[in-house]
Formats: C-alpha cells, sequence, structure tokens
C-alpha cells in the first residue's frame, strides 16, 4: 500500500516537524524491508510498526491520529478512506481511480500523483500547517460519507431501483 513512500515522506518532513510520527498497523512480509528504510533514512525513531491489531484498536489509533495517509497504487473503493471520514480526520491520498470517487481534492481531503514521495510530503505539511483547512477537509469528508456512503442511501437508491422496476 505504499507505506515506503510514507516514510521517505516523513523522511522529507522530519526537520520541519520535529515531533512527526508514522504509526503503520498490520503486518506483512515487507516489514522487514520497510524498517530497514526507516532505519536508512534516520526516521526510525519516528516510525511505529504496531503489527497485527484489532478493529478496535485500529480504530481508536485513527480517532488519536492527526491524518491518515493512503499511498497505494491501486484501490477499488477505499474502505480505509471511508474508516477515516467516519474517524473525522482528514486524508492524504494518491489521485488514482477507486481512491478519486470517494475523496475529491481539496474537498474531502488532498489527492497526489501516485509515486511521488515530494507530493505527498508537501500534503501532509499542508494538512499540518494548515488546521483550518484539515478539520474542514474531515468535515466535509464526514458530510460525504453519510450523503454517498451510509446504508439509508444504499437503501433508498435500491428502493428507487426496485420501484422502477415494478411500474
Amino acid at each position: 500500500k505504499g507505506i515506503e513512500g510514507i516514510i521517505r515522506a516523513i523522511a522529507l518532513l522530519k526537520d520541519k516537524f520535529p515531533d512527526i510520527k508514522l504509526v503503520i498497523a498490520g503486518d506483512g512480509p515487507e516489514r522487514e524491508k520497510l524498517e530497514k528504510t526507516a532505519h536508512d533514512l534516520d526516521v526510525a525513531n519516528r516510525v511505529d510498526f504496531l503489527g497485527n491489531i484489532s478493529r478496535a484498536e485500529t480504530w481508536r489509533l485513527r480517532k488519536q491520529s492527526e491524518l491518515y495517509v493512503l499511498n497505494s497504487m491501486y484501490e477499488g473503493l477505499p474502505h480505509t478512506v471511508l474508516t477515516s471520514f467516519a474517524a473525522e480526520i482528514p486524508t492524504v491520498a494518491t489521485d488514482i481511480p477507486g481512491t478519486n470517487e470517494a475523496l475529491y481534492h481539496e474537498k474531502t481531503g488532498l489527492l497526489v500523483k501516485p509515486d511521488d514521495d515530494q507530493s505527498l510530503a508537501l500534503a501532509i505539511e499542508r494538512l499540518l500547517n494548515d488546521p483550518k483547512l484539515a478539520a474542514e477537509l474531515a468535515k466535509n469528508g464526514t458530510k460525504l460519507l453519510k450523503e454517498k456512503f451510509s446504508w439509508e442511501t444504499h437503501v433508498k437508491t435500491l428502493n428507487e431501483i426496485f420501484e422502477s422496476v415494478v411500474s
């Protein structure tokens, strides 16, 4: 999911934001390589690898975060972005199909070019430096979640489809 690029972005930001911290939940075959990247870029003390954690812990962690970053190269519907909307935190994500259908640039989050560590770092920096923008994006994301992705919206759409078929 592009974690290495996020680590590189943290390395670009470490001098401007001495307290910056990247928290990575989950585990997999890339962990050792990612830990080495963090060490090589001198940000190992700024990257926490939590391993596998429960959904409840993931939710608590997300609610405590200042922002969420999704740096993937491929997504269907990015549930992690929708979860960030529900947690009311601003989001930075790559401008790819799927993600850009849920996250609208400068409306519900910030989109960056895929595989561009500098753009990723600049978007993170922008949100950290502009709490008003971050709050507005988070609020708009939560609103979009309720309007477009809620169960109520899906049920209403299904009812409309059924009514059109019946008539």
